[in-house]
């Protein structure tokens, strides 16, 4: 329905499971937890047409969109520092992929 955008609630729920998989990956290869430290990131791909919207704006305007020029392909943002615990994988997904929800969006508004 109208112009073709990324859904911010949908590319958080895609981030969020694929942050709860590679934690559980990682236990599952690594249970004796040798691997100490990850380096979280996150990429989009083939999306530098698309604009970056909430579910609600987009149903507020379907038809018209801004859209930044400045949006590189691939599109990958890193934490700063980009190393962290590994438990993050584990107890703090949330405030993971809200990070990196955040560093997505900018580079989409800017």
């Amino acid at each position: 329905m109208g112009v073709p955008v990324l859904i911010e609630e949908d590319v958080h729920d895609r981030l969020a499971r694929a942050a709860a998989l590679a934690g559980w990956v990682l236990n599952r290869i690594d249970p004796l937890a040798r691997v100490t430290h990850v380096a979280p990131a996150a990429a989009l791909r083939s999306s530098t047409y698309l604009g970056w919207r909430t579910r609600d704006e987009h149903l507020a305007k379907p038809n018209t969109i801004e859209m930044s020029m400045s949006v590189p392909d691939p599109l990958v943002v890193k934490l700063q520092p980009p190393v962290r615990p590994r438990q993050i994988l584990l107890h703090q997904v949330p405030d993971l992929v809200d990070d990196l929800i955040a560093m997505l969006r900018r580079a989409y508004r800017r």
